[in-house]
């Protein structure tokens, strides 16, 4: 999706922001929440459109106020981590749609597959007695073999750098979801009252939209 550029109002006044507010609240929450299941960060995207009064925001503001959003807190981090399910378990929370998409695009190495599936068993299971959560890696992209070798290479990281790369996986997995919303267009911004002809269409995510390279199989969104 291309995005032509287009003015974002001045910063509202209080009245206009909070109206403003609870207009984005209302048809962008559940939405972001599919992409990531944290309260916070999605009141901290819903507050950077509204503090720049972009009550249509185009795909490209979009990612941005969810990158701006990041990094999450140590608390945050832990429940995003807690809503992915074990590799192999289909999801059951806000992003399951994500998840199990997310898991049938990760390319099988067809001569030993039952063989590399296997290994990413037990290495998760490896992986979450070592560090307390599951593996969570971007799989867009990747094969059963290539996310095999980088969860045996992330066993060897200690507590502190495994997290870091936690926190980095799970940005662009987050990032990718948003990106993959505003590129379905289906409704989910709010719209302005009287859209100047040749306006830009406003982002609108479809519910768990499909997303071409979406993020990826958290220890159990397929293996990460």
């Amino acid at each position: 999706m291309t995005d032509t550029p287009h003015p974002v109002s001045a910063k509202p006044d209080a009245s206009t922001r909070a109206a403003l507010r609870r207009r984005l609240h209302d048809r962008l929450t559940q939405p972001l929440t599919r992409c990531l299941a944290v309260p916070g960060w999605v009141d901290r995207v819903l507050d950077r459109l509204a503090d720049t009064g972009d009550a249509a925001p185009t795909a490209q503001r979009l990612v941005t106020a969810a990158r701006a959003a990041l990094p999450l807190s140590d608390a945050e981090l832990d429940l995003a981590l807690a809503g992915h399910p074990p590799i192999g378990e289909r999801a059951t929370g806000p992003g399951a749609g994500f998840s199990d998409r997310e898991q049938a695009a990760i390319t099988a190495d067809a001569d030993d597959q039952a063989a590399v599936a296997a290994r990413l068993a037990a290495g998760n299971r490896a992986y979450e007695r070592r560090y307390g959560h599951v593996f969570l890696i971007r799989a867009a992209g990747r094969s059963q073999r290539e996310i095999l070798a980088e969860l045996e290479r992330r066993l060897q990281l200690d507590p502190a750098g495994e997290r870091a790369e936690t926190e980095r996986q799970l940005e662009e997995i987050t990032l990718l979801r948003v990106a993959s919303l505003a590129e379905a267009g289906s409704p989910a911004a709010p719209a302005p009252d009287a859209p100047a002809p040749g306006a830009p269409t406003p982002v609108t995510p479809a519910p768990d939209a499909p997303g071409a390279g979406d993020g990826a199989p958290h220890a159990g969104e397929g293996p990460r």
